[in-house]
């Protein structure tokens, strides 16, 4: 059984809920299909949340993970809006998100040539090292 804590809006206790059971699964293609075809009737998030045995929070990460991937694909904005029914602002901010960070998660060319300079300079300090020991041995 998965617990999860969730703070009451209205009180600063915690209360103790069930973790819905796909909750951290693996979306299906079928799953995503029936997804943007509960959308498309404009059914309430809350409802597609329980009728996916998924949070509301799953729900619009997958959203939005669609959206970006139809950005992605150069649909325009319009489409993206159409088939996910996220604003336009919603969407953006998406797209900036997930932009920033893939370039966080891509090496920089400068990093790179920083990483390997301060590795030849930590080699070059060692072997002076090793020469001054020796030298004092003598």
């Amino acid at each position: 059984m998965n617990i999860y804590f969730n703070s009451n809006s209205n009180t600063s206790d915690f209360q103790m809920n069930k973790l819905p059971s796909n909750f951290g699964q693996k979306w299906t293609n079928e799953e995503e299909c029936m997804l943007l075809e509960e959308l498309s009737k404009g059914n309430n998030i809350e409802i597609i949340a329980s009728n996916h045995n998924r949070t509301k929070g799953g729900i619009i990460s997958r959203q939005r993970l669609i959206a970006y991937n139809m950005y992605l694909k150069n649909n325009s904005m319009d489409e993206i809006i159409n088939k996910t029914k996220l604003s336009e602002d919603s969407i953006k901010q998406t797209i900036f998100k997930r932009e920033i960070s893939n370039k966080i998660k891509e090496p920089n060319e400068l990093v790179i040539k920083l990483y390997l300079t301060l590795n030849f300079v930590f080699l070059l300090l060692v072997f002076t090292i090793i020469i001054l020991l020796n030298n004092l041995k003598t």
